[in-house]
């Protein structure tokens, strides 16, 4: 039923780059007629190179901790701006089209910051993913890592999830009946449209993935042409060895 949903998360890296490690060169007699450059101690006539701790006045080469201003080579936490170690920027909000999955249709949605991620996939039972047809929604978040580049597909990036929540919400009235009489997950009490977590719960019944808090899920990903690919298959990865070799050939936009 959910042979493609990518359920993900991830944890974030930081890479901070090394601070300027080089003090200012002393230089013991001058071309300025006292024993520096400028009339003082340094080139610039103070006790460093720009009148301060550097050659650019504060403690480092750019006026602040490092060469760009900030903690790192591109103003940020690491060299790609954000905390994670390399690959194209997914930060913003992404959708699928509607398209066939198993025997529903399927809105699929993705979400994400610099280190978290929201994956929302809504069933529908028409394959038009009418408003009034909807059946269920799945909902992973958590946070996520850009590890590098693929192994297996040019031009895409491995990247890890790591689960920390798992919603699901009910909308089918025949869905809810079905939950219910079968105690799915345990329980008998479901609700239609209320959000439950469903995390660490057995819902084979239903042929919905299980998931629990801190799993890891890996997966690839692409972003060509402005479309964002992810890896084929259901995103369950538990393995790095499950890690997917293909993309799936549904692309979700940029919102």
């Amino acid at each position: 039923m959910l042979n493609r949903i990518t359920l993900t998360i991830a944890l974030a890296f930081l890479w901070t780059a090394c601070s300027d490690k080089n003090g200012p060169t002393k230089i013991p007699t001058s071309f300025y007629g006292d024993t520096h450059q400028a009339g003082d101690t340094n080139q610039w006539g103070d006790t460093h190179q720009a009148g301060d701790t550097n050659q650019w006045g504060d403690t480092n080469q750019w006026g602040d901790t490092n060469q760009w201003g900030d903690t790192n080579q591109w103003g940020d936490t690491n060299q790609w701006g954000d905390t994670n170690q390399s690959g194209p920027n997914l930060t913003g909000s992404w959708q699928a089209p509607c398209s066939p999955l198993s025997s529903y249709d399927d809105v699929h949605e993705r979400q994400y910051t610099a280190t978290t991620f929201t994956i929302v996939h809504n069933l529908y039972d028409d394959d038009a993913c009418s408003a009034g047809q909807r059946r269920v929604t799945l909902e992973t978040g958590g946070t996520y890592v850009v590890v590098g580049t693929s192994a297996a597909v040019a031009n895409a990036h491995d990247i890890n999830y790591t689960v920390a929540t798992y919603i699901m919400t009910i909308h089918s009235t025949a869905l809810l009946q079905y939950a219910n009489s079968t105690s799915l997950g345990g329980r008998s009490d479901w609700v239609a449209g209320t959000p439950t977590s469903i995390l660490g719960m057995d819902l084979s019944a239903g042929l919905i993935p299980a998931l629990s808090a801190g799993d890891i899920l890996y997966d690839i990903f692409s972003i060509d042409g402005g479309d964002l690919y992810v890896g084929a298959g259901d995103g369950v990865n538990k393995t790095v060895g499950e890690r997917p070799t293909t993309l799936s050939t549904v692309p979700l936009s940029g919102l």
